[in-house]
């Protein structure tokens, strides 16, 4: 079966993180599941992402770093113009967008801040923000959709939604992940915050695929006997079993959130900060600030009020209405209606 041809438009690495990568490769294997058969990826960044996207099947362009737009657009003019065209960056300017908006007959931005100038069909943000002031300055006929409802996860966080896990009486096994960008310092802090906590604790690290063998080392050093991964595939299970997890403030938070798993909160990029902020107002999640200003003294005390398995089972349930699991269907309908 064919339907509407697709063609994603991305960026990723140790710059930009991992979190546009999954998520669009999450929602073009949902849209392959239901018949679109035509879905091709523009990949911007270091080689290994054109080869995660290979890996899960998808025809893939790679584009070099920081290409410029006269080169996109004759890689782009090489390729038959698309139904739609997704597109989840950072820095989706403007005349990025034109030039999208002229290789698809529908131009749809993801972008978890809306703080861009737009000139789209539709903007999905799957976040909730105290306020977004670009729709004024943006192209009259812009639709925007905002909030967690729109939040779209992986196919394996359906195992673990509404699992009702119980919660134990000692805190035994802590998760740390920030996404896939280079984020050595909030590692180290994290890790010499777990090294104040009682010695059997397992500690389990996932790095990113752009992982270096220096800040492996330098964790191994703090915690000798921490599990320690670059890219994983299996976040979800990592999270349910974990009792406790140390995460950036982006999508991770809401994943985290499906599987019940309470959750300390470092904003590892800028960008992050009212996303923190925004949830903390909604869930009174434990939350230490911008990696660069806090310490492991801030990580270790937030850790600590989740100690017992009351405060650990209240964060679960007061998260866990934050993101149901309809995402997928909201936004795709939202997309393909009318097409």
């Amino acid at each position: 079966m064919s339907k509407t041809s697709i063609h994603f438009r991305t960026r990723g690495g140790p710059n930009h993180g991992w979190g546009n990568i999954h998520r669009l490769a999450n929602f073009a294997g949902r849209c392959r599941n239901v018949g679109h058969d035509n879905i091709r990826f523009f990949a911007e960044g270091p080689s290994n992402i054109a080869g995660y996207l290979d890996e899960r099947g998808f025809e893939t362009t790679p584009l070099a770093e920081d290409i410029s737009l006269e080169d996109e657009r004759r890689i782009l003019a090489s390729h038959p113009r698309a139904g739609v065209l997704i597109c989840e960056m950072l820095d989706c300017t403007p005349d990025l967008q034109t030039l999208l908006a002229d290789h698809a007959d529908k131009l749809v931005i993801f972008d978890d801040l809306l703080d861009h100038r737009y000139d789209a069909d539709l903007v999905v943000c799957a976040q909730a923000l105290p306020a977004f002031g670009n729709i004024e300055i943006s192209t009259p006929g812009t639709s925007f959709l905002a909030g967690y409802e729109y939040f779209m996860f992986g196919p394996a966080y359906g195992t673990y939604a509404g699992c009702g896990r119980t919660y134990s009486d000692t805190v035994e096994a802590v998760l740390v992940a920030f996404g896939g960008g280079r984020y050595d310092g909030a590692y180290i802090k994290a890790a010499r915050a777990i090294a104040r906590m009682q010695p059997s604790i397992k500690a389990t690290f996932v790095l990113g695929f752009n992982a270096e063998e220096s800040l492996r080392s330098e964790l191994a050093d703090i915690l000798p006997k921490a599990k320690i991964f670059g890219g994983v595939d299996n976040m979800a299970e990592l999270l349910a079993s974990s009792d406790i997890a140390i995460l950036s403030a982006g999508y991770l938070k809401l994943e985290a959130a499906i599987t019940g798993t309470p959750a300390v909160l470092i904003a590892t990029q800028w960008h992050q900060i009212p996303l923190a902020e925004e949830f903390v107002r909604h869930t009174a999640a434990p939350y230490v600030g911008y990696m660069g200003f806090t310490t492991s003294d801030d990580i270790a005390r937030a850790v600590a009020t989740l100690a017992l398995p009351d405060a650990r089972q209240d964060l679960a349930r007061r998260v866990a209405g934050i993101v149901d699991m309809q995402g997928f269907d909201r936004v795709y309908n939202a997309i393909f209606r009318e097409m």
